[in-house]
């Protein structure tokens, strides 16, 4: 299928590894003149490597720490007016959920700059009648536990604001979206196994079969499935789409209607 995106152009946060690498690599493929970004430089240019490497494409880095308050003019500076952008907010801060600190970090560092980001591109997004935002968010939105409490909780006020403004930019040809994984096969998920395994008195192994028996499909996501609903997303083909979850998560939530 022709997802109609080739010469489009697109930041994708977070995309060093992972999700966002992930969704990098997917739009790349399609030939989309792609923006990385992530706080380890490093990290970052062999990423670009890799993925013009498989794809052929053409791939620009933007080290940035979207933790900071200069990030959004930072990557502004160096990509002011993409058609896509995928927001992809980082490790929430640890805390109590009855510490008001916390709910203050939390709500800046996955709401605030985010839509602050995403605030930044709209404008000629909105000029040009074209343009798509999406947002890996997470099944946490929808699920309640004690490991997922308050990244759950702000990532559900992500989703929440950003299908307001979907409707406010609905008219002039911008889609915003969000993508709500469950688990994901990464590095990422061994840390979060290894963990989780310190914290129950378990071996990470146990930890990972137990979480395998919730999901259905009995199996985890891959970078490349996210990537590929991503592609998807901002594809031209996609217009009627919008305000909308997608929910990723091997059928574990066991609401029909989300």
């Amino acid at each position: 299928m022709d997802l109609q995106l080739k010469n489009k152009t697109a930041i994708v946060c977070g995309s060093s590894a992972g999700i966002g690498y992930g969704c990098a690599q997917a739009l790349a493929n399609e030939g989309v003149r792609v923006w990385i970004v992530a706080r380890d430089a490093q990290r970052l240019a062999k990423a670009a490597d890799r993925i013009r490497a498989s794809s052929g494409g053409q791939v620009e880095t933007i080290p940035a720490d979207l933790a900071t308050p200069d990030a959004t003019q930072r990557i502004a500076d160096a990509m002011p007016s993409p058609d896509i952008l995928v927001t992809n907010p980082g490790v929430t801060p640890a805390g109590a959920l009855t510490t008001a600190d916390v709910w203050g970090a939390g709500a800046d560092a996955i709401v605030g700059r985010t839509l602050a980001l995403a605030g930044r591109m709209l404008p000629s997004m909105r000029a040009r009648k074209f343009g798509r935002i999406i947002n890996i968010t997470s099944a946490g939105s929808f699920e309640a536990g004690p490991a997922i409490g308050l990244s759950g909780a702000l990532r559900a006020t992500l989703t929440h604001a950003s299908a307001t403004l979907a409707r406010e930019v609905g008219p002039d040809g911008v889609t915003i979206n969000s993508i709500a994984p469950g688990p994901v096969y990464s590095d990422g998920l061994d840390d979060y196994f290894a963990r989780r395994a310190g914290e129950l008195g378990l071996t990470p192994d146990e930890v990972r079969q137990r979480r395998l028996a919730q999901i259905p499909a009995n199996r985890f996501a891959t970078i490349e499935e996210i990537g590929a609903i991503c592609a998807l997303l901002a594809s031209p083909i996609s217009a009627s789409v919008t305000g909308r979850t997608v929910l990723i998560d091997g059928g574990a939530n066991p609401f029909p209607f989300l």
